[in-house]
């Protein structure tokens, strides 16, 4: 992993506010671009899964393995590229993570299929098994008995195929599961590893740019302070609302994609004197994918951003109430402004709604699975207190806010460190 660069010469209190600023801008435009590797393994910027549903059914009209076979080559469109089929299957960019997990979509739903076929087929031998016993014991004609007999051996015949296009099936899974998965997931995470590593960086220089810098009330309680208080103060809300929602959609991310390898387990969990073991596939030696994912999942579900967004919103509160303390009169552009801050409290509000409500559905869906404790803990998202502070609290709060950053980013570099070492281990 590329070590960060070293930190850039900083001029703080020379300069004043106006270096402080620039400092922080600068790092956060750097903790930002931190994250610009990793797009292109999430595919940032592409249409959303639903909008190419389309796309998956002409895939898996032209994936067929009849006779243990595909005819010939087709070439179908997904989300703007090529993907190859061929007498191994599909082929596809490495790189892209989404394809990949829709090839797997795709096979599964071919092994679904062929199994409820075996299933179906399996049931009209039985029902014509019987129906021979039933021919035979009353003595009927002989070539009732002779049609009946060659359609059991058709049925023989077809389910003994059935069984070897199920098993080539499961042989394809297992290979883009193993061979294309897992070292997507791997990249991804090192990906990760490398953009907190980055952020931490970031961050500690802002909280010691921040902790050096003197009377940074005075910026707000200026002339045009009023107005600089109230644009600070819905951009720190927006921020809330970004953060949160990134969180969290890393969670449920993380820990929709460690369910659904838990459905490809055939697991049981054994009972103990303390209950039912937590869910582990390493315990019952399953391939390193579902080792990697479960753990990303636990770590996601140990690591909690509640500090930072408390933290934010004291930041919020302390701005607020300054801007309160310089508008004993409300004028109209006043009163506008309190409108748009209010508007975006609200979205905020929803946005946490929102989230709960995807956590829970999530939790729910993977509730099916068994009673297993990591796959469906009480969701992380919760609403958080609110802050009552001084206005004089503003240069505390921000040292806050950075400091809380520092140390969640510190918290999610060394989860990403600690789940790549176990998994060259």
């Amino acid at each position: 992993m590329r070590a960060p660069p070293p930190p850039a010469q900083r001029v703080v209190g020379n300069g004043g506010n106006v270096d402080v600023a620039g400092e922080i801008k600068a790092q956060f435009v750097r903790a930002a671009e931190a994250a610009r590797e990793l797009a292109p393994l999430l595919e940032v910027g592409k249409p959303s899964y639903q909008e190419h549903d389309h796309a998956s059914s002409r895939l898996m009209s032209s994936i067929s393995v009849p006779n243990l076979g595909c005819k010939g080559v087709d070439l179908a469109d997904i989300r703007g590229g090529r993907v190859v089929m061929d007498r191994e299957g599909v082929t596809v960019d490495s790189m892209s993570l989404s394809l990949t997990l829709e090839k797997l979509y795709f096979w599964e739903r071919k092994l679904y299929g062929e199994v409820k076929s075996e299933e179906k087929m399996r049931l009209h031998l039985a029902k014509n098994s019987k129906r021979l016993k039933l021919l035979d014991q009353r003595g009927a004609e002989a070539h009732k008995i002779d049609a009946t007999r060659n359609l059991m051996r058709k049925l023989s015949t077809k389910i003994k195929i059935a069984v070897r296009v199920i098993a080539k099936v499961s042989r394809k899974i297992n290979k883009v599961r193993d061979e294309e998965l897992g070292p997507q997931v791997k990249t991804l995470i090192q990906g990760f590893a490398k953009m907190w590593q980055y952020k931490l960086h970031s961050y500690h220089t802002q909280f010691q740019v921040i902790s050096e810098a003197t009377n940074l009330a005075s910026v707000v309680t200026s002339e045009n302070g009023p107005d600089l208080a109230m644009e600070l103060e819905l951009e720190l809300i927006k921020w809330i609302i970004n953060f949160f929602s990134w969180v969290n959609a890393h969670r449920n991310f993380v820990k929709a994609l460690n369910g659904w390898l838990a459905l490809c387990l055939n697991y049981e969990t054994g009972e103990t004197t303390y209950g039912a073991p937590p869910y582990s596939p390493g315990r019952i030696g399953a391939p390193l994918v579902f080792v990697i994912c479960n753990r990303w999942s636990q770590a996601m579900d140990r690591i909690s951003e509640k500090d930072v967004v408390n933290a934010m919103q004291a930041l919020v509160s302390s701005v607020q109430h300054l801007w309160e303390q310089q508008n004993h009169e409300q004028g109209e552009e006043q009163i506008s402004a309190i409108r748009e801050r209010e508007r975006w409290i609200k979205i905020l509000e929803r946005k946490a709604q929102e989230n709960k409500k995807e956590a829970d559905e999530l939790n729910k869906k993977l509730a099916v699975v068994l009673s297993w404790q990591s796959l469906h803990q009480p969701p992380r998202i919760q609403t958080y207190e609110a802050h009552c502070v001084e206005a004089s609290s503003i240069h505390t709060n921000l040292k806050l806010v950075l400091q809380s950053l520092e140390s969640f980013a510190a918290n999610n570099l060394q989860a990403f460190k600690e789940i790549l070492r176990q998994s060259d281990s």
